[in-house]
């Protein structure tokens, strides 16, 4: 977002806006108005909650497929099990998955949701802190609370 503010500091000088962060785009043309900056608007909330958001129907539309079932009818949750390496075949050798393991590869089965989780968790620590007061107390606790919830979900889970 601080991305998009112009400078009006040089509007006396060369009676022009620039963008602050790039002065090549000029503030004040039709095309910034009308294109660059709407835009950009839209593409701040594409990212944040449209990739979280794909990633989770994807997931969730094979979650059963991500996380079959034995003949049996039973689903093994320890990761040691000779059951969980079953689990693990039949999940590979799934031609369906393909284009989305590389969502859930590196989690048990059972934990199909993780990645949307690990998603949010980046964009949080990345893009949420930066929106707070830069440098300062209440950046830094949240960022802290942030990472400790983080780490205790990852114990609690343990994808």
């Amino acid at each position: 977002i601080a991305a998009l503010v112009p400078d009006n500091t040089l509007l006396e000088i060369t009676d022009h806006c620039y963008l602050r962060i790039d002065y090549s785009t000029r503030c004040d043309t039709d095309l910034y108005r009308n294109f660059v900056f709407p835009y950009a608007i839209v593409m701040i909330f594409v990212y944040p909650l449209g990739i979280p958001f794909i990633y989770f129907v994807l997931l969730w539309r094979h979650r059963h497929e991500i996380n079959p079932t034995l003949p049996d009818g039973t689903r093994p949750h320890d990761p040691h099990s000779p059951e969980m390496d079953k689990v693990l075949d039949m999940r590979s050798a799934n031609r369906n998955l393909l284009k989305c393991s590389f969502l859930f590869r590196s989690y048990e089965p059972q934990m199909w949701w993780y990645e949307v989780f690990e998603c949010v968790r980046r964009l949080a620590m990345t893009s949420l802190i930066v929106l707070l007061n830069p440098g300062s107390t209440t950046q830094i606790f949240v960022g802290l609370i942030l990472a400790l919830v983080c780490v205790k979900m990852f114990g609690y889970y343990r994808p």
